[in-house]
């Protein structure tokens, strides 16, 4: 279920802004047009629940080190 993945990835990055911010970022990157953006998110968040949160946060273009609480 994606409430189950969003829960996994939000270890990772417990600040949900940060965690919305990358998930968007990293989808508009990583989608293919042949394939439901769905899967693409699916794909992502659970790439993200496996993920380091500050090279997620360096990989979407930001400049400074989020807040994470």
């Amino acid at each position: 279920m994606r409430s189950e993945m969003v829960l996994a990835a939000e270890r990772t990055l417990p600040n949900r802004y940060v965690l919305c911010r990358v998930l968007a970022t990293a989808t508009r990157k990583f989608h293919k047009p042949a394939t439901r953006i769905e899967d693409t998110t699916d794909a992502l968040l659970r790439r993200i629940a496996k993920a380091n949160a500050a090279a997620l946060w360096q990989w979407s273009g930001n400049k400074r080190a989020p807040s994470l609480y």
